[in-house]
């Protein structure tokens, strides 16, 4: 299972698929789900190696399939009656892709961005494509990349979101300075015109899991993890009001390694971050009502093996999902509810 979307009120899901005892995946297709079972299942790729990505995007009653291995990146849009098109390759069949991300816009059309090398022994990838599509079409191939960095420099990650009519991303860019020290950070920039990177991390520190996501109304919300040389961990998150830029970073509170934080902002604007803490507790932050920065994190569980976050809305409550439990794994849920939206 690569990605799941509705379409109205039915659910559809990407799946990749390989011949028994092989390594997923070969094949990537897409289907509808009745009864809990996939039906009407049609390829949209296929001859692939490798470990694949992929994600499925609702975009004006319309479905957009994204496909991505080390070999390359493809699209197909649906009809209105969710009957796919052919698969676009969208990517330069030589070059070798690294990290991929979907968003939809204000005006129902579909933006794939990934990053690519020019082969898997080049150095790190240090260019951000982006394809967009409308409403009635996938994205078409670009012509050139609209970020490239410094050489020496590299994107390890990345992620994008819809901002009215236009896209933000963010990303974690690496570096080794002239005394060999290994650096990271976390940027920010609107896809629109001139590219400007907004840096939000701390200098000196080492950033990692970089999460974006934002309202219809503009506003957004960025969230890291930042590592001191000590090897201590914290979450971060940064608010960007529905007009102006995003706001300096602010620690939320120690954070367990590896275990990056997750957001989502609701249709009203109201940011919510949660991150696994240094002991395994699961904590969440919002903003209160009428405020512009995150509240106090509360805490959700206090088992010692919190993982695998994800966020979301369901109008004015906060969802939180995760996975507890070492020996016996277990999927927990929390609902928060936020006064004024």
């Amino acid at each position: 299972m690569l990605a799941l979307a509705y379409l109205g009120r039915r659910l559809w899901a990407l799946l990749g698929e390989a011949r028994r005892g092989a390594a997923c995946c070969q094949t990537v297709a897409v289907a509808a789900i009745d009864g809990g079972r996939p039906a009407g299942r049609r390829t949209i790729v296929q001859g692939l190696s490798g470990p694949v990505e992929g994600r499925l995007l609702a975009i004006g009653g319309r479905l957009l399939a994204v496909i991505a291995s080390a070999q390359g990146v493809w699209v197909s849009q649906s009809g209105a009656g969710g009957r796919f098109g052919p698969a676009r390759l969208l990517s330069d069949p030589t070059d070798e892709i690294d990290a991929i991300a979907a968003a939809t816009t204000a005006v129902q059309a579909g933006a794939v961005a990934w990053t690519q090398q020019p082969s898997f022994y080049a150095p790190g990838p240090a260019t951000v494509w982006l394809a967009r599509g409308g409403a009635r079409r996938p994205p078409r191939r670009p012509r050139r990349p609209i970020l490239s960095l410094a050489a020496g420099e590299q994107l390890d990650e990345l992620a994008l979101t819809g901002r009215g009519r236009g896209l933000t991303a963010a990303w974690v860019q690496s570096w080794f300075g002239s005394s060999g020290t290994f650096h990271s950070a976390v940027y920010a920039a609107d896809l629109e015109g001139r590219v400007r990177p907004r840096l939000l991390s701390a200098p000196g520190e080492q950033a990692a899991g970089v999460a974006l996501a934002s309202a219809p109304g503009g506003a957004e919300v960025v969230a890291f993890q930042s590592c001191a040389e000590s090897g201590a961990c914290s979450a971060e998150a940064a608010l960007r009001p529905a007009h102006g830029a995003f706001g300096p970073a602010r620690v939320l509170g120690a954070a367990a390694a590896g275990q990056f934080p997750a957001v989502a902002e609701s249709d009203s604007g109201r940011a919510l971050v949660a991150f696994v803490g240094a002991g395994g507790e699961i904590l969440a932050a919002a903003p209160r009502a009428g405020a512009r920065r995150l509240g106090a994190p509360r805490v959700l569980s206090r088992g010692d093996s919190g993982a695998d976050l994800v966020v979301g809305f369901s109008g004015r409550q906060g969802l939180v999902a995760w996975t507890q439990g070492a020996a016996r794994e277990r999927l927990a849920v929390a609902r928060l509810t936020l006064a004024g939206g």
